[in-house]
């Protein structure tokens, strides 16, 4: 319409308007209407514009075109110069002259200063700047200047660079460049609806765009990476391409393009191992599961082999290398080809012939024996003679023989028989007290009598034979010296016959210690530390005050105003007396059990006379002990804590323990982080569209859609301060759309890919104020590996911007997302696993003895310290053990503390890490085991006497029966390495003996105090129902020292007698019972995987395979590897 309307008016301009000569008038023709632009050079008109309304095409004519001479807006006043300028005036006519003289208005653009001349015509200055010579401008001044003349482009047309163009022409050499005039006049915009061709043959849907002609390239793209996609001449062309490639299936190998075609060779899965079946998952890759075939497990010895989790297990059957040759020794050897191996022995054996006896097998050849087999028939009157090959063969001799009729001596053979003999038999005995003769086919026979006689003893008189015994009356009251603190009795022969007397046991000096009381336990004193005074003091029956007492190797004696221990002072440093006497014996106390020995003898006892051997029966042996230490751990079921050992047990977790890198069996604590990587949704973090934007009139935006990838893994190393955690995800995948909206805007789609995510973070572990591990996620960062983008047609801008999307900002929010929605689980499954390695187990230890109680106790423990380091991590646990009281004694402190044996702070334990699990266990921490026992009532009890092997026929001897015995300790065992070799010792003082038995048909009733020391041992031991437990166990007793403190029953007089057969037989019987013997045992701690995390299976866990057991200062290591 446009182009339409102004043809029109210019054809009534051109018809109706006079002006300058042909300066004014717009274009003509088919260039100036067709849209084309029109050259000034070209023009047939003058160089001055005509005239006009800038509004219209023509001049003249108004808006409309139908009155070409209506009225003309100007600011000219009809200004005349005065002289002809050879132009037809343009404009209406004046209807009366002019005013000469007066200004004017001539109507004519090009003039200035119009003024009436004489003539009464209006004449105006002609302009020399007027006139532009451009068609499509308008022309007009305002004065004579250059600056005072304007030139506008009539509406409907542009004039750029010198070129007229219509409204909606088009550049001649940018087809996308028009004029639109209501945009601009001086120049030319760019008009996206117009249609255009770029020239390029290689692309489709050509679009003006922002002023280019842009063309969508060809998609030439057959998904082929052996192919090169190309465009030529505008058909898709595809060359097959020869190299490496990526056929994206990870169950092969080498790809390689050929003939167009991404081929690869199959991965071979081959462990070498016969027991796994091996198979390559287009998820995993190569797998390699355990199968149960028959195998060979290189031992040529073994027969039946066959495969159990992996591994090749030796059958139960042994390869049989008998060669039915008894000289060769057939044993199976795996170092010899075919295994079997004879060797000769030197076995019996048996050479064919009976008369060779010791036949003995000799380079693998049965040699006849060098004894020869006598041969007797039990007939002395026959020759037993063997013959070779054959055997025993009889001959008859006339040899002398017994024909068994003892009253007739030098009886002869006869034809195989023995004949009596002719001589008699001499019966005598030498005993006055028998009748002697010989009884046919008896012998001889010894009939006691009453006859007189001498019984050779000097303690008994009128002796008479009884029962062919000489026996003598005893001298009535012929020992008696009338003391009650003598025995009496009567030596019958010898150097000493005669009458002895010895001090009765009632009547015997009885020691006792005042201070410390027998089972102490004590700290050291804050005035004299561990310097300790043992006081005491002698109780007799007699007024004989004049004891010598030797304490712990020290010799002292009794005052004898009281008999209180009296003492010269000795200087602990020199040893030299200090000149003060001490009322008792000084004792540096050492850590652990203190045991006091004191002997006491009586004075007169060393004096040489008749006296001495009496004096020398007046004596006395005490053991006590007590137990020091400056560290004591009481029990308090209400408060746990106040018993606790720091860092009394300690875990040592290697690497394989964190991370075995194998999630086909549930044995590491990675694979509890997996469950929780598995549930990561990637899908979830993309919030669409992930970018928008505009690019010329196209709005684009870019979404991200079918987000694929493989089954997330975890990887977990221990670092400095925590574990390091990488969680990868496999074979990432997604769709790419970009809808773009605008006129002829194109759409893209395509893909990107990458071989891996990696979440990398930092766990970093601490313990808080209360306890309890803390875990902190720090510095997570994901990296993606191997991104790989194809877009069909993308803008080269917006790829970039995708690629840096991927690599930065997905990455980001991949990390975001991770923080937000996973980093508190994650920290939170490595915090619950740590806290699942503490221990809160309750087991029941066994009685110690047959009839001992068993005892309910229950660990636990409480984080005390963390250590992790790039080899694995140590866990250190304040550990204590828990039971109910059950025990009389309540003065004991306590458990025993190590307290680092009164010498240096002793480091803390330091793991050998030489396994991937270790179990660190502190003295202090192995002593509330025995100290339970002890304290839960499982050390009272009483001892059955058919356990003490032949305890019954060894006490009939001397005349006693029916024993019966109790034993209660009255201080818990403890353990000890506080010693010049630093074993670890098992100590057991004040062990109260009660025995019971009858003595010559009397009943006699003894308490006997013992102390006890024995090596300890940590070993593990296996219950019958398969449970693995560290037990102790004690060795044979290095120190055993006893006391009988009380006998009752009336038979005080064998005293001498019962501490000997105390002492020399039955305390070693129950110290037997002792050695080897465990004394407690505990369940090895395992992790349940299960507990930490109820996805794990039941019953997975994480054991110790023991492979050492190690002592290092105050600690024991249980080293091994992970079952």
């Amino acid at each position: 319409m446009v182009s339409r309307f102004f043809s029109l008016s210019f054809l009534l301009i051109a018809a109706l308007v006079i002006g300058c000569e042909g300066g004014g008038s717009p274009p003509v023709g088919d260039e100036g209407v067709g849209g084309d632009r029109t050259d000034i050079s070209s023009s047939d008109n003058d160089s001055r514009d005509r005239p006009g309304d800038k509004d219209s095409l023509d001049p003249k004519a108004d808006s409309t075109g139908d009155d070409v001479s209506g009225d003309v807006t100007s600011n000219d006043t009809g200004r005349d110069t005065g002289r002809d300028t050879g132009r037809d005036t343009v404009g209406p006519v004046p209807d009366e002259p002019c005013v000469p003289g007066t200004a004017c208005d001539d109507f004519d653009p090009c003039t200035y200063d119009d003024t009436c001349n004489e003539d009464g015509e209006c004449v105006g200055i002609l302009s020399e700047f007027c006139v532009d010579e451009i068609d499509c401008t308008d022309d007009y001044c305002e004065g004579p200047l250059e600056t005072d003349c304007h030139h506008e482009p009539y509406p409907g047309w542009c004039f750029v660079d010198g070129h007229c163009y219509k409204e909606g022409a088009v550049d001649p050499f940018n087809p996308c460049m028009a004029c639109i005039t209501a945009a601009y006049q001086d120049r030319l915009v760019p008009d996206d609806t117009l249609f255009c061709d770029d020239g390029n043959a290689c692309t489709v849907n050509d679009r003006c765009i922002g002023g280019a002609c842009v063309g969508s390239f060809m998609v030439c793209d057959d998904n082929n990476p052996c192919t090169t996609d190309m465009c030529v001449d505008g058909v898709c062309v595809y060359e097959p391409l020869e190299g490496p490639c990526n056929d994206n299936d990870i169950c092969t190998e080498n790809d390689m393009c050929i003939e167009g075609e991404c081929v690869g060779e199959p991965v071979i899965c081959d462990d070498q191992n016969p027991c796994t079946d091996d198979s390559c998952d287009p998820f995993f890759g190569c797998l390699f599961i355990p199968n149960n075939v028959a195998c060979d497990d290189g031992n040529v010895c073994t027969v039946g082999d066959q495969c159990f989790d992996g591994v090749c297990q030796p059958g139960n059957t042994i390869l049989s290398c008998d060669d039915g040759n008894p000289c060769t020794d057939d044993i199976c050897s795996p170092d010899i080809p075919g295994g079997c191996l004879n060797m000769p022995n030197s076995n019996p054996c048996d050479d064919g012939d009976p008369c060779t006896i010791g036949d003995k097998c000799k380079n693998k050849q049965c040699e006849p024996g060098t004894e020869k087999l006598v041969c007797d028939s039990g007939n002395p009157c026959i020759d037993d003679v063997c013959e070779p090959g054959i055997g025993c063969v009889p001959y008859f001799n006339n040899a002398p023989c017994d024909d068994l009729e003892p009253c007739f001596l030098d009886d002869y053979c006869l034809f195989g028989e023995c004949q009596p003999g002719p001589t008699p038999l001499v019966c005598d005995d030498n005993n006055i007290c028998t009748d002697d003769f010989c009884l046919p086919m008896v012998g001889c026979q010894f009939a006691p009598n009453s006859d007189p006689c001498d019984d050779d003893n000097v303690c008994t008189r009128f002796d008479t034979c009884v029962a062919g015994v000489c026996v003598g009356e005893p001298v009535i009251d012929g020992c008696d010296d009338d003391d009650e603190c003598t025995t009496d009795f009567c030596i019958p022969n010898g150097d000493q016959a005669g009458c002895g007397h010895t001090a009765a046991f009632f009547c015997r000096p009885h020691i006792v210690i005042d201070w410390p009381p027998r089972a102490a336990t004590l700290m050291p004193d804050p005035e004299t530390g561990r310097q300790l005074l043992v006081t005491g003091h002698i109780e007799t029956y007699s007024d004989f005050l004049g004891y010598w007492i030797n304490i712990n190797g020290q010799e002292m004696m009794t005052d004898p105003r009281d008999g209180h221990f009296w003492s010269a002072e000795i200087d602990p440093d020199t040893g030299e007396e200090t000149g003060e006497t001490l009322h008792g014996y000084r004792m540096i106390a050492q850590q652990g059990m203190n045991p006091i020995y004191a002997d006491a003898k009586h004075m007169k006892s060393l004096n040489p006379g008749p006296e001495q051997q009496y004096y020398s029966s007046f004596t006395d042996h005490l053991v006590q002990s007590y137990y020091f230490s400056s560290k004591w751990y009481p029990v308090d079921h209400a408060n746990p804590q106040n018993s606790m050992v720091f860092d009394g047990f300690k875990m040592f977790l290697g690497k394989e323990v964190w991370d075995d890198n194998d999630t086909s069996t549930p044995n590491d604590i990675a694979t509890i982080l997996t469950l929780f990587a598995q549930n990561l949704d990637i899908g979830s973090l993309i919030q669409n569209p992930v970018a928008s934007g505009k690019k010329g009139w196209c709005k684009y935006k870019v979404n991200i859609r079918d987000i694929r990838y493989g089954r997330p893994a975890i990887d977990l190393v221990p670092i400095h301060g925590g574990l390091a955690l990488n969680v990868i995800i496999p074979n990432f995948r997604v769709k790419i759309d970009v809808p773009v909206s605008g006129a002829l805007c194109p759409s893209f789609s395509g893909r990107a890919s990458a071989s891996s995510i990696v979440i990398a973070a930092n766990v970093m572990l601490s313990i808080d104020g209360n306890g309890e591990p803390v875990a902190n996620l720090q510095n997570p960062r994901v990296t993606i590996n191997g991104l790989d983008i194809s877009l069909d047609g993308i803008w080269g801008f917006l790829l970039n911007w995708i690629i840096d999307f991927f690599e930065d900002r997905f990455a980001r929010m991949i990390e975001d997302e991770f923080r937000k929605v996973l980093a508190a689980d994650v920290a939170a499954a490595v915090q619950n696993a740590i806290k699942g390695l503490a221990l809160d187990m309750e087991f029941t230890v066994p009685g110690f003895l047959p009839g001992s109680s068993a005892v309910p106790m229950r660990i636990k423990t409480k984080f005390s310290t963390l250590d992790f380091r790039p080899d694995g991590g140590v866990i250190g646990m304040s550990a204590t053990v828990l039971t109910d009281k059950n025990v009389n004694n309540s003065t004991v402190l306590g458990s025993i503390g190590r307290a680092s044996c009164f010498g240096p702070q002793e480091p803390p334990l330091q793991m050998p890490r030489l396994g991937e699990i270790e179990l660190g266990l502190h003295d202090d921490f192995l002593n509330f085991i025995p100290f339970a026992l002890w304290y839960g009532g499982g050390l009272q009890f009483d001892i059955d006497p058919s356990m003490l092997e032949g305890a019954a026929d060894q006490l009939a001897q001397f005349g006693m029966a029916n024993l019966a015995l109790s034993i209660e300790f009255k201080l818990p065992p403890i353990l000890s390495a506080c010693n010049p070799s630093g074993a670890l010792m098992m100590q057991m003082g004040d062990v109260a003996i009660r025995v019971s038995l009858t003595m010559a048909g009397r009943p006699l009733e003894m308490l006997l105090y013992t102390t006890l020391s024995a090596e300890a041992r940590l070993v593990v031991e296996t219950t019958p129902e398969g449970v693995r437990q560290l037990g102790l166990q004690l060795d044979p007793p290095l120190l055993v020292d006893v006391q009988i403190a009380e006998m009752d029953g009336g038979l005080e007089s064998s005293g001498d007698t019962m501490t000997k057969l105390i002492r020399e037989m039955l305390m070693p019987m129950i110290v037997a019972q002792l050695s080897g013997r465990t004394l407690a045992s505990f369940p090895i701690p395992e992790i349940d995987l299960h507990a930490i995390s109820d996805q794990m299976p039941v019953g997975s866990k994480i054991a110790i395979d023991l492979k050492s057991i190690i002592r290092q200062t105050g600690n024991t290591v249980v080293s091994g590897d992970v079952m």
